[in-house]
């Protein structure tokens, strides 16, 4: 770990911390301009992550008279609203609405309580106690879109702009799961619209067991993948600002073919204190994590494996081969590899992984057309029929995708930053750690783990143990990327 100081920015409270309970009466916790004697507030923290569909959060209370737990009595589901200002944006209020799911930590010393209540977006809550029965179809966004306003009553937090199409439609039977964990099923099967597919097929072994089944199916091809532009995987997650719904492809873009947003501000670690740096840009200490693990992505099937795909309608048996050497150029990436390293290369000749999938697509499907995104295969029309197999091309490559962009792991603390988000891109510099009369010529930036990361996890944490007041804001951030490089050192 490496550690240096630095003057952190500090948040106001715009809106009073109030707690409404689930008869409607209201306390007030923290106020924006006045002191409240009877409880204070130590910290509060945020959180927000592309691997979670709410946000949670947690407030430490001292309790010196209102004995709220005792009195309300809390019993969960109460309602935690507050704002935030910070000098450097002040007309900009950033606003949370959560509620209470559960009480820790209690403990009383002289007759004062201190405990921590943890917080959650209601749709978090209103999940547990609802099913999803209704058969579901069309393109991945509006699926997801249609069960966050059926299901959840969150209409207010879709934007479409947040919302990146699909290229293909599904259907599927949701079987009563809960509204989260099926859309949580259908991301990696999810590709983004701005992906190319070639009218060739992917690279195939196919053996037909039913004599029946091969008269009416075209025998795939030995075209490779090369010709594929574009991934499967998407990420859904809960920002202050409402739901995304974005392809890995769009996140890792600035930009070109797949979009997706430049990177939102740079950070720069100092060895020593730099004049004229500004203390909100620098960061205050990092750490790395995870860098290297070959074993584990090679149980994985990061680098190769062997899909087997079944139908018990048809009996056809088929094996899909896949080569992350063949997948790699055609992604989206963060770091400058274009190609895979030598490394992973040599290790993407074997498949490591076997992984056995159901077909069945006959089921929902009743059309005289194959079920095929390749439009050669409609003989009716000339985009394909409606729910095809685009899982045989892409199921093994989704999963290699969103394990990749683990190569990388690094948690830095910044200056709190409340315009930063979950599923943001920021440029990091870091320090060239080589001893002084080694650098030579060298930059004084790691050219290797510097560059343009993804924001996986950000927890924003407010210390307002004196007075009440924002005295300190940090940010704790977990980034993530799937390649080395950086495109440029200027800091």
């Amino acid at each position: 770990m490496a550690d240096n100081n630095s003057n952190t920015d500090k948040y106001i409270l715009s809106s009073d911390i109030i707690l409404t309970t689930n008869s409607g009466k209201s306390y007030t916790l923290a106020s924006s301009n006045t002191s409240v004697k009877d409880v204070e507030v130590m910290y509060l923290h945020i959180y927000e992550s592309i691997d979670t569909p709410y946000l949670l959060g947690e407030i430490n209370i001292t309790d010196v008279a209102l004995n709220l737990v005792g009195t309300i009595p809390l019993q969960g589901m109460e309602r935690i609203t507050f704002g935030l200002k910070t000098p450097s944006q002040s007309d900009k209020e950033y606003k949370y609405d959560l509620r209470v799911y559960a009480i820790r930590n209690r403990f009383v010393t002289n007759k004062i309580q201190n405990y921590t209540l943890d917080l959650i977006s209601y749709e978090g809550l209103r999940n547990e106690g609802v099913r999803v029965g209704k058969v579901l179809q069309g393109t991945g966004d509006k699926i997801v879109s249609d069960i966050l306003k059926d299901y959840l009553d969150a209409s207010s937090k879709i934007k479409n702009s947040d919302f990146e199409a699909c290229k293909y439609r599904m259907k599927m039977i949701p079987s009563n799961k809960r509204p989260f964990d099926l859309i949580s099923s259908i991301l990696p099967k999810c590709v983004s619209s701005a992906a190319n597919y070639s009218t060739d097929r992917p690279n195939t072994s196919s053996i037909n067991i039913s004599k029946q089944q091969t008269s009416n199916t075209n025998t795939p091809s030995k075209d490779s993948v090369d010709n594929l532009s574009g991934s499967a995987g998407y990420c859904f997650w809960e920002t202050q600002e409402g739901y995304k719904f974005k392809s890995i492809d769009r996140m890792c873009s600035s930009g070109g073919q797949f979009g997706g947003d430049a990177p939102k501000d740079t950070f720069t670690y100092q060895l020593a204190n730099v004049e004229n740096q500004k203390p909100t840009k620098n960061i205050i200490e990092y750490n790395y994590v995870n860098e290297i693990d070959v074993l584990k992505k090679m149980r994985y099937g990061v680098y190769a494996s062997l899909m087997v795909f079944f139908n018990p309608s048809t009996g056809q048996y088929e094996e899909y081969i896949f080569d992350i050497d063949k997948a790699y150029p055609q992604m989206a990436h963060l770091g400058t590899d274009e190609k895979i390293p030598d490394g992973p290369k040599q290790l993407s000749k074997y498949p490591t992984r076997i992984m056995t999938q159901f077909i069945d697509h006959e089921t929902f499907y009743n059309e005289a057309d194959i079920a095929s995104p390749d439009p050669k295969d409609n003989s009716g029309g000339s985009s394909g029929t409606q729910f095809p197999d685009f899982k045989k091309y892409y199921a093994s490559q989704s999963i290699s995708r969103s394990l990749l962009m683990g190569n990388q792991q690094l948690n830095i603390t910044i200056s709190g930053n409340l315009t930063l988000r979950a599923g943001d891109k920021i440029n990091v510099l870091l320090p060239n750690v080589m001893v002084e009369e080694k650098k030579k010529d060298s930059s004084k930036y790691d050219n290797q783990h510097s560059g343009v990361y993804l924001i996986k996890n950000i927890s924003y944490e407010f210390d307002m143990s004196r007075g009440g007041k924002m005295n300190v804001a940090t940010s704790n951030l977990t980034l993530i990327r799937d390649s080395f490089g950086v495109f440029n050192l200027t800091a």
